[in-house]
């Protein structure tokens, strides 16, 4: 059974499809998989164009791998997060993000992610239930990418990191299980809902003291 991959995202190149893209058309000449791309390849900033042509070229690549790309410009999210559950990893090789919802949605399908290591995604995602791909950032986490020399280095190293960390994946399709049970721990013990609404409940009934992760 092919492995598959899924990327869901609207705004296409700030997320990082376009790298995405080309190292999986790369690899898929030495592996089998798939890849449910769910997206509608939208530009929010054009700063994260590489050049004039990328939207035409992503197109090009979709339209020439049909085979083992299956690309939806849009879904309802209930679609979406059964094509989740059922793909082995995700991608999120992002440029630019603040928080990492789409992380979280992922891990609680048992989904484990590929995503790259700014801002927030860090504190969601690291090597345990997942994979980082390193890029440039600075003392807070923010990426570096302001300047078009700035870009050039961030996309380059961009590229090079997700090729080694999704060949890694291809490759060691064992921890693939490991971590996606990982993932599901992970947001049963700090994303729980109901979890979250006692300790809610403990902070306005004046109970503080009660919070045994706070006061062990």
């Amino acid at each position: 059974m092919p492995l598959t991959f899924i990327f869901v995202g609207m705004d296409f190149f700030r997320k990082g499809g376009r790298e995405m893209l080309e190292v999986l058309a790369e690899l898929h000449k030495s592996y089998d998989f798939r890849l449910v791309l769910v997206s509608k390849l939208r530009v929010d900033e054009r700063r994260y164009l590489m050049s004039e042509s990328d939207e035409e070229e992503a197109r090009k690549i979709i339209h020439a791998n049909n085979e083992w790309i299956e690309f939806h410009e849009y879904l309802p999210n209930i679609q979406v997060l059964e094509k989740v559950r059922k793909a082995h990893v995700a991608l999120l090789p992002t440029w630019m993000d603040t928080y990492g919802y789409s992380v979280l949605e992922c891990q609680a399908c048992g989904t484990p992610v590929i995503s790259t290591s700014l801002r927030a995604l860090t504190e969601e995602n690291d090597e345990n239930v997942g994979w980082l791909v390193k890029v440039p950032v600075n003392k807070l986490n923010n990426p570096l990418h302001g300047t078009l020399e700035q870009r050039k280095i961030f996309h380059n190293v961009l590229l090079k990191g997700l090729r080694e960390k999704i060949e890694y994946v291809l490759t060691h399709r064992s921890e693939i299980e490991c971590k996606a049970i990982k993932c599901l721990e992970k947001i049963s013990k700090y994303h729980s809902p109901d979890e979250y609404a006692r300790k809610l409940a403990l902070i306005y009934s004046g109970r503080i003291s009660e919070l045994k992760e706070l006061f062990p």
